[in-house]
Parts: C-alpha cells; structure tokens; sequence
C-alpha cells in the first residue's frame, strides 16, 4: 500500500504554464455535450463553476458575468 505522500505525489497536477496558474474550470462531459443547451450557456456554467471553485460560493451577479463573457446582460440572461 502507498503512503499518503506518495499517492499525494502520484495525484497532484502541477501547473507550469503561466497562463493557466490563475486557475481553470471543469466543465462536466453532460454538460458539454448537451444539445439543448447554447455554447453562451455552457460557457455561463462553466464560469459559475469557476467562480465557486474560487470563492466556495457563486454569487458574481450579471454585470460582473457579462463583463467577464464579453455579452450583454439580455444575452447573458437568454444563456
């Protein structure tokens, strides 16, 4: 049986790309391939996401959202 550090050591993701060292989001694959939802709302998602993983809570508000996506607010609203 492994230690705690080494399946620690086995399962860490180490980021090196400066780009992606300010975090990222996982968006689940039902999510991703569901036909009935917009690409905006699935981006949506995929930012809350973000937003929780960040903060342990989700509450951004549209215009925070908005100006995040690059859309309006009716836009953000129709996602």
């Amino acid at each position: 049986m492994d230690s705690l550090g080494k399946l620690l050591e086995k399962n860490t993701v180490v980021v090196e790309d400066l780009a992606l060292k300010s975090g990222f989001a996982q968006l689940p694959n039902f999510i991703l391939t569901e036909k009935k939802l917009s690409a905006y709302a699935k981006l949506s998602y995929a930012l809350l996401l973000s937003y929780a993983w960040q903060k342990d809570s989700c509450f951004p508000g549209q215009e925070r959202m908005s100006n995040d996506l690059g859309a309006s607010r009716q836009y953000l609203s129709k996602a």
